[in-house]
């Protein structure tokens, strides 16, 4: 037999966390009432949120431009997005 024979996870302890505790959980008097969700505009055309009509895009920049416009938006106090958002509504415009 091996004398360094890793310990077994019994006799580590593991074994306890399977077991239930000596003390019994304290239990609710009442028993949970189920959520609902608060009622939505009466118009389901109507958005409910900015995130219902907000989604995150992913779309390739390169690098220069993208240091182009953080500086831009640094020196201005405004975000990349809102920077982008304006610029392809202006540019949608222009090409109508």
């Amino acid at each position: 037999m091996a004398a360094n024979k890793r310990p077994t996870l019994a006799a580590a302890g593991i074994d306890k966390l399977f077991h239930p505790s000596e003390t019994p959980l304290a239990r609710e008097t009442s028993s949970p009432q189920p959520v609902t969700a608060p009622e939505s505009h009466t118009d389901p055309s109507l958005p409910t949120s900015w995130d219902a009509t907000h989604h995150r895009r992913t779309f390739y920049c390169p690098d220069a431009l993208w240091a182009q416009l953080q500086q831009y938006c640094k020196e201005n106090n405004c975000s990349q997005s809102a920077i982008i958002t304006q610029a392809l509504e202006a540019w949608l415009r222009q090409s109508q």
